[in-house]
């Protein structure tokens, strides 16, 4: 299997060998994000998952030494992915305004709001461009009764649960996760 990736400006085409799971596929999206899925069950991308742990080891890290910026490198290391993801995540946050950029060998990525401000909905609104639940990949017959009628249906049932999930999400803080990451920390040291 071969793929396309993009470093420092350059486009590479890499091979990727999913033996023995010759069924898997590699899927590129926005240029940012790759999926892999099983033929039958496209997997949910993790920017939301990436952004939240970024802004919470950059709430960590404000209570630990005031003003002290997350360069992506570390931040790459902890979320265990390449920088390049997370600079890509943390620019879709810095045009939301949740975080600000500083250059320079001092510089890295610092929260523009205080963590409790910032709730996991405004960062899901954040990095995701998508709907949560998507349509047939091709329109369903036009012949069908159901096929003729079922993405309408659909739309508003996927609305009302993605309107609930993001009104749960709306009750949580960055300050909520990294107060629950630290209790578990806590926990685990005792």
């Amino acid at each position: 299997l071969h793929y396309l990736s993009q470093s420092a400006g350059k486009w590479n085409i890499l091979e990727l060998s999913l033996y023995p799971l010759p069924h898997f596929f590699l899927t590129l999206l926005h240029s940012a994000t790759i999926m892999i899925t099983d033929r039958t069950h496209p997997m949910i991308n993790s920017r939301f998952t990436v952004a939240v742990h970024l802004l919470a080891l950059m709430s960590a890290g404000r209570g630990r030494c005031s003003g002290a910026a997350l360069t992506s490198e570390s931040a790459a290391e902890s979320v265990n992915t390449n920088p390049v993801v997370v600079r890509r995540i943390l620019g879709l946050l810095r045009k939301a305004g949740l975080v600000s950029s500083h250059p320079g060998p001092t510089g890295g990525w610092l929260l523009v709001q205080e963590p409790q401000a910032i709730t996991l909905r405004d960062v899901y609104r954040a990095v995701e461009d998508e709907s949560l639940f998507s349509m047939h990949h091709r329109p369903p017959s036009s012949h069908c009764d159901i096929g003729r009628n079922i993405q309408d249906t659909l739309e508003t049932y996927f609305g009302e649960a993605e309107c609930a999930m993001q009104t749960k999400l709306a009750e949580r803080t960055v300050a909520d996760v990294v107060n629950d990451v630290m209790a578990r920390v806590r926990a685990r040291a005792v």
